[in-house]
């Protein structure tokens, strides 16, 4: 588990792929994408304000992620689109 409780703001991506159980709990922007697949995180960090790129993340990731995300989008906070990885073909 990373707990990274004074980290506020990222300028580029921020990249926490199969890094299981991430908390930011200051973390307010992110310059560039946020990149999310496998990580299992139940949703986006609390303080989030900005996110300047993409949101990446895969099919696998809790539903409370994907609404996040969403909610992050209809309200500006997220710039750029919502990506998801389709990992399970079966």
């Amino acid at each position: 588990m990373a707990f990274l409780p004074k980290l506020q703001n990222v300028g580029g991506d921020l990249n926490v792929t199969g890094i299981k159980n991430q908390e930011f709990p200051a973390l307010e922007s992110i310059g560039g994408n946020f990149i999310l697949v496998q990580s299992g995180m139940p949703s986006l960090p609390p303080c989030i304000r900005h996110i300047g790129g993409d949101v990446i993340l895969s099919d696998q990731e809790p539903q409370s992620l994907m609404e996040s995300a969403k909610l992050a989008k209809r309200k500006g906070i997220l710039k750029g689109n919502i990506l998801v990885l389709i990992t399970n073909f079966a």
